[in-house]
């Protein structure tokens, strides 16, 4: 989830604590006019929208020196991938769990998809994209285990000679991209 979320602000040093602040810029309203007519300039005008540092996560572990000498592995490699992976999981819980200030804006009923309702949900995400103004690039989906297993049920995902994508996305059992989303399973 990390690299999904909007982060033009990660190169300002900031402390534990913090508030980093970034902009979500406003909507112009586009006007008319003829050779004669005066040019009205409008202000470019964003909203702040602030982060708070507030999450610190950590994972420490202990390889005593009894076991790291009869040990024929190397232990912090054999522990290190687990440690970060779990770091990971926690950042994709927190960033997840924002999304309950987003339900004004969901389709569907995740409780009732199917294979069968997979494909509509999709184009109902895809519709109320469109009605909020959102960019057609750069748009992400997240699918939970359960979802992405409705979705791989159709014929729109499994279909790679209809896809335009050579077979490539189901080789690496990668959803791809989809009715404009690139679609991922967290």
């Amino acid at each position: 989830m990390a690299r999904l979320v909007h982060r033009d602000f990660s190169m300002n040093v900031a402390n534990f604590g913090d508030v980093v602040n970034t902009r979500r810029p406003s909507s112009f309203t586009m006007k008319r006019k003829t050779d004669s007519d005066d040019v009205v300039s409008q202000d470019a005008v964003a909203t702040n929208v602030q982060v708070p540092l507030d999450q610190h996560m950590y994972v420490t572990f202990t390889i005593k020196d009894g076991e790291a000498s009869k040990s024929f592995q190397e232990l912090v490699d054999m522990y290190l991938t687990p440690a970060a992976q779990t770091i990971a999981g926690s950042v994709d819980r927190i960033l997840l769990g924002q999304a309950p200030q987003f339900l004004d804006n969901t389709v569907g009923s995740l409780d009732e998809m199917s294979s069968t309702t997979a494909k509509t949900y999709l184009l109902q995400a895809n519709e109320k994209m469109n009605t909020n103004k959102a960019y057609k690039a750069g748009r992400n989906m997240v699918l939970s285990p359960a979802s992405e297993t409705h979705f791989l049920g159709t014929d729109l995902f499994v279909k790679a000679n209809e896809r335009g994508d050579g077979g490539t996305a189901l080789e690496n059992a990668d959803l791809g991209y989809v009715y404009g989303f690139k679609t991922y399973m967290d």
